[in-house]
């Protein structure tokens, strides 16, 4: 077995600090709720219009750029040589996540509308701009490429012929954790979508939706903090 390198530990503490950074609950916290969280996504935090908007969108660009300089440190390793296909294009997707991040915060909404019912009417009709309604593509196909990673990260777990029998049992808790908790992320993420669609003629989520996009960005940033370990543990049965 192969054992971890410092650029392994590098990588670790990189992805662990880009889920801290994109884990908007804790930022969200510390700012004292400056809006509703049971009906404002956390992106409206990094609105244009909003006081919070330099910080959040400093760490959406900050998650991104961490993540990519991780990838960077282990392409050869996790991407060109030692995963199969799936985990290679599971790594490949959450480094789309991360530019798509990146991009995010570059075109940030225009305004909060669970805070401005003007803001709000104007983004039901498509009135916003072209930048918000950049935003609406690159947040979308961040969340996608993010979760098709995850998917695939946990189909790529499956036992392999040739592992050693002591890391057996250990392999299965880890393949159990992480399908659970892909679940789980797939679930939350559905349900914010269908949210999303229902109160497209609003421009606003119904009460409650915004707890249920809080706990999809809490478990994608779970899952960004144990991508290294799991891709490491996928390497090492590799070799």
């Amino acid at each position: 077995m192969r054992a971890p390198t410092p650029t392994d530990t590098i990588a670790h503490v990189l992805f662990v600090s880009a889920a801290i950074a994109y884990s908007g609950v804790m930022w969200e916290a510390l700012a004292g709720y400056p809006l509703d969280p049971a009906r404002a996504y956390l992106s409206e935090l990094a609105a244009e219009n909003q006081p919070t908007s330099a910080v959040f969108r400093s760490l959406d660009a900050l998650t991104g750029v961490l993540v990519l300089i991780a990838m960077s440190l282990h392409r050869s390793r996790w991407i060109s040589a030692a995963a199969d296909v799936t985990a290679r294009w599971s790594a490949m997707l959450l480094g789309a996540f991360a530019a798509l991040t990146v991009a995010d915060s570059l075109v940030p909404l225009a305004c909060a509308g669970s805070a401005d019912a003007a803001c709000a009417a104007s983004d039901a009709a498509g009135t916003l701009g072209l930048a918000h309604q950049v935003h609406a593509v690159t947040s979308s196909s961040a969340l996608a490429a993010a979760t098709a990673s995850a998917v695939l990260l946990a189909l790529a777990t499956g036992r392999r012929r040739g592992a050693s029998p002591r890391a057996r049992p250990a392999s299965r808790v880890l393949r159990l954790c992480l399908r659970g908790g892909v679940i789980v992320f797939v679930g939350t993420t559905v349900g914010v979508s269908l949210l999303a669609v229902l109160s497209a003629s609003s421009g606003t989520l119904p009460d409650g939706g915004g707890y249920l996009q809080r706990a999809q960005v809490v478990l994608l940033s779970v899952y960004i903090a144990a991508f290294p370990a799991v891709m490491s543990t996928l390497a090492r049965r590799r070799v």
